[in-house]
């Protein structure tokens, strides 16, 4: 007489190891996450200093009361401008306006694309500090 216990016994560790194997791969797929620094992913938010990536020495601090200031350090030499802005996240623009124009910003409209810790403005590329 054929023993039909055993048989339960090999469907029951077969589904125990398919179960296994189907919560490893569930801990797999959710401990999968993007870079914190992916900058595909556009941000609203200009709000901060940010350092140009092709001018040594040059920075923008956007604050959050619409004003802004430019910076530009070279051979220990120290200049600074001001501005007020306003943002638009839809269009990707920055509006100058008020600018002292002592340095790179005039007064303007200019293209703004704002990434996690990069933007591109008015054609130069400047991380966030």
């Amino acid at each position: 007489m054929p023993d039909t216990n055993k048989g339960k016994i090999m469907k029951t560790k077969f589904l125990s190891f398919l179960l296994v194997q189907f919560l490893l791969l569930g801990c797999c797929v959710s401990f999968t996450s993007c870079s914190d620094d992916d900058d595909d992913n556009p941000t609203s938010s200009i709000v901060g200093k940010w350092e140009c990536q092709d001018i040594d020495g040059y920075y923008i601090t956007f604050k959050s009361n619409k004003t802004g200031l430019e910076e530009y350090k070279m051979d220990g030499n120290y200049l600074s401008g001001s501005f007020e802005y306003s943002y638009n996240p839809e269009q990707q623009q920055v509006t100058i306006v008020g600018s002292n124009e002592n340095l790179e910003l005039e007064n303007g409209t200019y293209r703004c694309r704002i990434g996690n810790t990069m933007m591109e403005f008015g054609g130069l590329t400047f991380k966030k500090k």
